[in-house]
């Protein structure tokens, strides 16, 4: 039963990680290789045009 509940769990954490990874993928890397660094902030709700919230860490630009 607790192999269920740890399996449960990561599959939620997954499923709200993916869409920020899919995106961090697509168009953050160019902003990570641009600025050489990441910013490392509390994570602000998804879309607020901060950066790219993934795992607690900003990119440094902004939604375009």
């Amino acid at each position: 039963m607790k192999i269920f509940c740890a399996f449960s769990l990561m599959l939620f954490i997954a499923l709200m990680v993916a869409p920020g990874f899919t995106r961090y993928l697509h168009g953050d890397t160019e902003c990570m290789v641009a600025r050489g660094i990441c910013r490392h902030l509390p994570c602000q709700p998804y879309g607020k045009k901060i950066g790219h919230c993934l795992l607690n860490t900003y990119c440094c630009k902004d939604y375009r």
